[in-house]
């Protein structure tokens, strides 16, 4: 079980940043995109016009595997989870709230069929932090693991 203060960077180093690449797959084809997201905690909220490739597959498989990073090996994270669709009212109400401040006028897309809301909740979170040594071998830092 990984200590509550790493836990807690983690989550800091989700609200810190509104950038994520996520991959999917669909028929043996990977796909992968850079998406603008926002954290509630563990769960990441982000919204897609429904007629682009990842809002497709995300519709026929909720699996994907996402990394967040500021292209450093000294401090990233990734992560695989499920992703649902949130296509009730209440549920677009909720992930407009959270989006608002990254999306000013997602209220809007609300009545919009054209923009798919999604959350992603992580299953496995991994965590790196702190200077890789080459030299020795280790080529990222600490790595720490959590299950969600």
């Amino acid at each position: 079980m990984v200590d509550e203060s790493i836990q807690q960077k983690v989550l800091q180093y989700l609200s810190n940043h509104e950038y994520l690449t996520i991959a999917t797959c669909h028929n043996d084809k990977p796909y992968a995109s850079k998406i603008k997201y926002k954290s509630d905690k563990f769960d990441l909220y982000f919204a897609t016009f429904s007629e682009t490739n990842k809002g497709k597959v995300l519709l026929r498989n909720n699996l994907a595997a996402c990394t967040i990073d500021d292209n450093s090996i000294n401090e990233f994270i990734q992560f695989f989870g499920e992703v649902k669709l949130m296509d009730d009212k209440e549920e677009k109400v909720k992930a407009c709230e959270i989006l608002k401040n990254i999306f000013p006028y997602s209220k809007y897309w609300i009545y919009s069929n054209d923009i798919l809301f999604f959350k992603i909740k992580p299953i496995t979170v991994k965590y790196c932090v702190g200077p890789a040594d080459i030299a020795k071998g280790k080529y990222f830092g600490d790595i720490y693991e959590i299950n969600l």
